[in-house]
């Protein structure tokens, strides 16, 4: 199992949100939300990461997201 502080790639992040919760998430609202600032994610050299800690706290934003909408 990965350590809270170890970090995934971004893109690496919706294919781990469906393992955990079979819910499916778009890269384009991830990447849109870490941009704005909604999301925990750090940039290493050029390319954002985030924290496997964070996934989890992530994947309830974007799966909750339909409900905050209505």
């Amino acid at each position: 199992m990965a350590q809270a502080d170890e970090t995934v790639p971004l893109p690496d992040v919706p294919r781990l949100i469906r393992e955990m919760t079979g819910h499916r998430v778009t890269y384009g609202d991830l990447y849109r939300r870490v941009l704005d600032g909604d999301l925990p994610a750090q940039r290493d050299r050029g390319r954002w990461r985030v924290r496997t800690g964070d996934v989890p706290t992530i994947a309830k934003a974007l799966t909750n997201k339909s409900t905050e909408r209505a």
